[in-house]
């Protein structure tokens, strides 16, 4: 086994520090890019049919349109998810307002399905109000309302 220099060994150790330390100095991502990235990170997770990283951004005390809970939300992930063998999500942020630990999104979104990959079959229109709490660093939605926007106004 090759020996290291004196100034291979500084070098080294040099680039270990680096490595190590690097990560813990740089500055954390504002909140606005976090949630932002939560949100993509949802849309990704229906389009590959993944209940799990959906799953992940709900709270334990998750409530929906009042009456859902994070187990009734796998439900119907999973019942969409059989249902249609191509997913495709559409989506924008409308509004995003962050105070302190909590924060409100609405976001309009465009779910369209499809059992072949030529047309959609069906396709949902919805608005989705979201708020999100941060806990322990972390930003979980603890209550949404959604509703399909071409029979609500």
């Amino acid at each position: 086994m090759r020996r290291l220099t004196g100034r291979q060994n500084v070098n080294f150790i040099t680039l270990l520090v680096i490595l190590v330390f690097l990560p813990a100095c740089s500055e954390p991502l504002p909140d606005e890019t976090r949630l932002r990235q939560a949100v993509a990170a949802m849309e990704k997770a229906v389009e590959a049919k993944q209940t799990g990283p959906i799953l992940d951004y709900l709270a334990k005390d998750f409530l929906g349109n009042e009456m859902y809970h994070k187990a009734n939300i796998r439900g119907i992930l999973l019942l969409q998810f059989h249902q249609n063998r191509y997913i495709h999500v559409y989506l924008r942020i409308v509004e995003l307002n962050i105070k302190d630990a909590q924060a409100h999104l609405q976001v309009q979104v465009i779910l369209a399905g499809r059992d072949k990959k030529i047309i959609p079959e069906h396709a949902r229109i919805l608005v989705i109000d979201s708020d999100w709490l941060k806990r322990d660093g972390e930003w979980r939605v603890i209550k949404a309302r959604w509703k399909d926007a071409l029979y609500h106004s």
